[in-house]
């Protein structure tokens, strides 16, 4: 309604909102794998009867999908993993 005068101010804005929501959906996105990884543990559990077995797996016995998230929920970072 204000014309061409306010067409940077509203680009920005714009910019500004998809920067929010993709840093929102980045966070979600990390917030179900965690959840994911927490069904997985709990669903080995229930099927071996003991949290035991699938806390002392090793990364080559977790699913793929799920080492990442497991090496960072116990505190373990990509470079220590590799080393």
């Amino acid at each position: 309604m204000q014309g061409g005068d306010t067409i940077d101010t509203r680009l920005e804005m714009f910019r500004h909102q998809r920067d929010v929501l993709t840093q929102q959906i980045q966070q979600l996105q990390h917030t179900l794998e965690t959840v994911e990884h927490k069904c997985w543990f709990y669903e080995t559990a229930k099927a071996t009867g003991t949290v035991d077995i699938p806390g002392a797996m090793t990364d080559e016995d977790v699913p793929d999908q799920f080492r990442a998230i497991r090496r960072e929920l116990r505190g373990q970072s990509k470079e220590q993993k590799q080393r």
